[in-house]
């Protein structure tokens, strides 16, 4: 009988050890602590009659709009 009451109280106490951590919080787009940066397409005037087909940005600031009869346009 004493050995029983032994392993009882053995497992109740592994059973109650057995909880799990809190999971890791995951850190949200808007916790960084860089700027938010929206992408979207404005509609602006070129100046020129060519059609343009392309578009192409060496980085965020600096973009070129291509077009038909060898049209370059810089940002």
């Amino acid at each position: 009988m004493k050995t029983v009451c032994i392993a009882l109280l053995s497992m109740a106490g592994l059973c109650a050890q057995t909880t799990r951590p809190p999971a890791p919080q995951k850190k949200t787009p808007a916790s960084t602590d860089r700027p938010q940066v929206v992408y979207r397409w404005d509609v602006q005037n070129s100046g020129v009659e060519d059609d343009l087909t392309g578009v192409s940005f060496a980085n965020l600031q600096v973009g070129y709009a291509v077009g038909k009869s060898n049209t370059i346009l810089k940002t």
